[in-house]
């Protein structure tokens, strides 16, 4: 039990990243004061692309990435993924095990005039023929939901794979999940499921 909750902590604490932006938001909020803004809570990690090997893990990665897209005033931005794999395979609490997780950082703003859904907590990842689903012990639950108009929410989402994989030879990764936006007239148009992939180099 001391392992599974070590390992789940140090997910938590070690697995999350440089806040995805400035969690003051000082020049921002200086040019546009009745922006509201919502930063969830990451712990800070300046190395980036670079390769750190300790005592807890097997291997561990923080890679940059530069993804954005719009959809319906909606703007989503992926800026970093981070990589762990604890040397063996972790029993976790549910009866599952954890072989590779995985850290998606998100900031989604929203600069329509209305409310938007989104759920990047309710989706998957896919790595080669491996899917991973998302381990909310270890992630940001508040980026779900809705999201006012002029709100950024910036934090990540964790997903853990149960089979290994050599985590070193990790090159890609697809993203996975949805939002929703009621408000628009055409009916067939008021989802929207993003299906991403990130190149990690």
């Amino acid at each position: 039990m001391k392992k599974v909750l070590g390992f789940v902590c140090g997910l938590v604490v070690v697995l999350f990243l440089s806040g995805c932006g400035n969690t003051n938001n000082t020049s921002k909020e200086a040019e546009s004061p009745s922006k509201k803004t919502e930063t969830s809570e990451t712990s800070v990690v300046s190395e980036t692309n670079s390769t750190q090997v300790s005592s807890a893990f097997k291997f561990e990665k923080i890679y940059s990435t530069n993804w954005n897209e719009d959809w319906h005033g909606l703007t989503t931005k992926i800026d970093k993924v981070k990589i762990v794999e604890p040397h063996d395979p972790e029993q976790n609490l549910d009866g599952s095990t954890t072989a590779l997780a995985v850290g998606v950082n998100f900031t989604i703003t929203n600069n329509s005039d209305r409310d938007i859904m989104v759920y990047p907590n309710q989706g998957n990842i896919v790595i080669g023929d491996q899917q991973g689903k998302v381990n909310l012990s270890g992630s940001n639950n508040d980026l779900g939901g809705t999201i006012s108009p002029g709100v950024t929410k910036t934090g990540v989402i964790s997903y853990s794979l149960s089979n290994q994989i050599d985590a070193s030879s990790i090159k890609n990764l697809r993203v996975l999940w949805k939002a929703t936006d009621t408000k628009v007239e055409n009916v067939d148009d008021y989802t929207k499921s993003y299906d991403i992939s990130l190149n990690l180099q």
